[in-house]
């Protein structure tokens, strides 16, 4: 691999790393907001209002979430307006 190839394989990388790291940030928003009850979120995002009270609560870790769950919150994230698109 040519130092040019690593070169674009590497920004191709942080790209997808960006959209992570947005992703995280619009859940941790919407896990963060005042305004909206354990049970509104776990309803909204159709994700089990225990999963949701476990991780306003610091028991579990965002890094533990499954994918489903990820998209789940995320898209309602962006549906409140917790997280923007790009």
């Amino acid at each position: 691999m040519t130092k040019q190839t690593f070169r674009k394989e590497t920004k191709k990388e942080l790209k997808k790393l960006g959209a992570v790291a947005e992703m995280r940030r619009g859940i941790e928003k919407v896990i963060k907001s005042k305004g909206l009850t354990t049970m509104a979120i776990s309803k909204g995002a159709d994700v089990s209002y225990s999963t949701v009270y476990r991780i306003r609560n610091g028991e579990y870790d965002l890094d533990n979430l499954t994918l489903k769950n990820c998209e789940r919150l995320y898209q309602y994230a962006l549906e409140t307006g917790a997280a923007k698109v790009e």
